[in-house]
């Protein structure tokens, strides 16, 4: 008697064929699946990848924006608010000042004994007789500019007193005082204005030049420790790097001292505003674009307030006080060292008390 039909042991013969053929590896078809799987899974963690990349790249470019730009600006203020230094007289207008320098001849026209700052617009023919050539030549055409007049940059005093008005200074320690630089001497009573023709250790000179000094003779002979500042002016406007590409222009912020160099401050800024608070006796204070104010208005300027916009829209929006010689009993109210501004609906905006 048969138990098994011959067919169904060539059966199990297959099957079992068939198991062990499995157990060798996956055929084509699974290969190719999970392959594709695979490049899709890989392919969607890279674009998320790049994804995350290209995020924290936006926000660390973001926060270097920010800290280049709060950086500029606090250079910015700290010459506003050391402009128009006169010694420990700054502030009263009816301290006697002599200048001496020849205001003909730059950077020394870039010295002011009225006002502490001014500004105008940046036309190729105001450029010219504003701002030295190698400013115009990189400027932006139709930037605002904002000039800073004598900011203290070296401190010094007077050795001993002088025996003539004429005398060379001599200070108490060498001086750092740079050849060719602005230099103020003063006490509590007066001061002169004048251009350090030669320093040679504690000894600065100030002799009549063509070039330099109208006349060589201070106003008086100052007395010990008599103070003997270097001071600086500089101009903030919009420029061109030396490295944008002709095809790309971009512009920077730079801070011009109008004499040695210009510092470029923060790049990829596309607008550079400033509005000036400028007192009037028949209009109270108000702002003013600078081709709106007199010359013989700036030293009424009382504030300022700068707009600056980056190319990736970054926006900053500051206002600082000036500390301008001539004060006015306005009745603008004063807040941690500036002033409180409301805005109005006018090209020129109010400052209401």
């Amino acid at each position: 008697m048969c138990l098994y039909h011959h067919s169904k042991i060539i059966g199990s013969e297959h099957t079992a064929d068939k198991r062990a053929h499995r157990r060798l590896g996956f055929s084509l078809i699974e290969l190719l699946l999970s392959l594709s799987l695979s490049l899709l899974i890989i392919g969607a963690a890279f674009e998320w990848y790049q994804i995350l990349k290209k995020v924290n790249r936006d926000a660390k470019e973001k926060r270097q924006t920010l800290e280049i730009g709060r950086t500029a600006l606090q250079f910015l203020m700290n010459d506003v608010k050391q402009s128009g230094y006169y010694g420990c007289r700054t502030m009263d207008e009816n301290f006697a000042v002599q200048i001496h320098l020849n205001q003909y001849i730059s950077p020394y026209r870039f010295f002011k004994k009225e006002a502490a700052v001014s500004g105008f617009v940046a036309t190729q023919g105001k450029c010219v007789r504003q701002l030295p050539a190698s400013a115009c030549d990189r400027i932006k055409e139709m930037s605002d500019v904002l000039v800073i007049y004598n900011i203290p940059q070296k401190i010094s005093a007077l050795k001993k007193d002088m025996g003539q008005p004429t005398e060379v200074i001599q200070t108490v320690f060498p001086t750092a005082i740079r050849r060719g630089s602005v230099v103020l001497i003063a006490d509590c009573l007066q001061g002169d204005l004048f251009v350090a023709n030669e320093v040679e250790g504690d000894r600065i000179y100030h002799g009549k030049t063509a070039e330099t000094n109208l006349r060589s003779d201070f106003s008086k002979a100052y007395q010990r420790h008599a103070e003997i500042i270097e001071l600086a002016s500089v101009a903030y406007y919009l420029g061109v790097p030396t490295r944008s590409r002709k095809d790309s222009v971009s512009y920077s912020l730079f801070r011009d001292d109008l004499w040695h160099e210009a510092e470029e401050m923060m790049e990829g800024v596309v607008d550079f505003q400033v509005e000036y608070g400028v007192f009037r006796v028949s209009q109270g204070s108000r702002y003013l674009r600078a081709e709106f104010i007199r010359e013989s208005e700036w030293q009424f300027v009382q504030s300022i307030r700068l707009v600056l916009l980056t190319e990736n829209k970054e926006h900053w929006e500051y206002e600082f006080a000036v500390r301008n010689r001539r004060r006015v009993n306005s009745d603008v109210n004063r807040h941690d060292g500036g002033f409180s501004f409301n805005r109005s609906r006018d090209d020129t905006r109010d400052i209401d008390s």
